[in-house]
């Protein structure tokens, strides 16, 4: 009965404050960037309204944890000012049992946040980016292509291939150098107008080829067409078209290991792998804040709110910090995305138990 009693307190400041924060994030970062661009390109206002739909569940999956954090402060705030969380306590309940169901609330606030990551925002995503290029172009078949692409291929031997191309276009690499290594030393370059993959085989048209073996002179052969084995995971990461907040975990991580495949250095998709989970999972130490600050005196919910708000800040700034430090390899990429979580739990444990002894 107490469990289901405060999960009911606890939903409808959950509601609203999900409702002001989301309209907030939404306003601030789809809607005012839509506004700026609608002028630019004269975008109409079926567009925006679709683009700015399509990007709502990501802001719901931002919104999430600071609501769970918002709601649990609101809940416990009106029980303290109807004298409720008093009782409570003068009834012999420690925190932490009172605790238990915000913190089952907050779990089932991570698993939907996950899940909403996992289905809704990828192809959200995708589908709003494809709208705003296509209507940037007046074409809905937009172009793909990159510049300056550059692979390496490596074996338990080392480095075996290094491969540049000037662009790449629809899977097509153009202006091909390739260098082949045996036993970590050069021995061919392969310059070619053309490469492209055909029958399990890469086909390089239209160029020459110099074998460099020791103690002899250069050979140059010229060609037309020259069959050539590289990574069967090249033209999956050329023609991969999403940015990584447009994947779900499993595509993710499979980009993932075909950059490695490649010898590219892929910490930084890594350390984005991981926040997928991390930032849902802010819920629980946020909820456990929230309830504490909301068991203060009414008079200081103005100091409760500002010091909430403090420590989402915070968070915000060690995950950045943290984030900054996976890039640079400074530190692994899991520790890097829970960095904020390794140090807010511990504190949150002692404030918890400081919290309870004095009633």
């Amino acid at each position: 009965m107490l469990d289901r009693y405060l999960l009911h307190t606890l939903i409808p400041p959950f509601a609203l404050a999900l409702a002001l924060l989301g309209c907030l994030m939404s306003t601030g970062f789809v809607l005012f960037g839509l506004i700026e661009e609608s002028a630019r390109f004269q975008y109409p206002m079926s567009l925006v309204l679709n683009v700015f739909l399509l990007r709502l569940p990501e802001m719901l999956y931002y919104t999430l944890p600071m609501a769970t954090l918002m709601g649990a402060m609101l809940a416990v705030s009106r029980l303290a000012s109807d004298h409720e969380w008093l009782s409570l306590r003068l009834l012999g309940l420690s925190l932490w049992r009172l605790l238990l169901p915000f913190v089952g609330f907050a779990c089932l606030t991570t698993l939907g946040s996950i899940v909403l990551n996992e289905t809704l925002v990828p192809s959200g995503n995708a589908w709003a980016r494809t709208l705003l290029a296509a209507a940037q172009r007046g074409d809905l078949k937009l172009p793909y292509q990159q510049s300056h692409v550059l692979f390496r291929e490596t074996d338990e031997q080392g480095l075996k291939h290094l491969i540049y191309a000037r662009e790449s276009r629809d899977g097509i690499l153009y202006d091909v150098v390739i260098q082949r290594f045996e036993v970590q030393q050069l021995r061919v370059i392969i310059q070619a107008k053309q490469a492209l993959l055909e029958n399990g085989v890469w086909q390089l048209k239209q160029g020459r080829s110099l074998y460099l073996q020791p103690d002899t002179s250069p050979t140059q052969f010229l060609f037309r067409l020259y069959t050539l084995p590289l990574s069967a995971a090249l033209p999956g990461v050329l023609q991969e078209r999403r940015q990584p907040q447009e994947m779900n975990a499993k595509e993710l991580r499979q980009h993932i290991g075909a950059l490695e495949q490649l010898g590219q250095d892929a910490t930084a998709l890594r350390v984005r792998w991981h926040q997928r989970f991390a930032l849902p999972a802010a819920a629980l130490p946020f909820v456990v804040l929230g309830v504490v600050l909301g068991a203060r005196t009414v008079r200081s919910r103005s100091q409760s709110l500002g010091f909430s708000l403090l420590l989402v800040f915070g968070y915000y700034l060690i995950m950045s910090l943290g984030t900054a430090l996976g890039d640079s390899h400074t530190l692994p990429a899991l520790w890097a995305a829970w960095l904020p979580h390794v140090i807010l739990f511990p504190l949150l444990l002692v404030l918890v138990q400081w919290r309870n002894q004095r009633g």
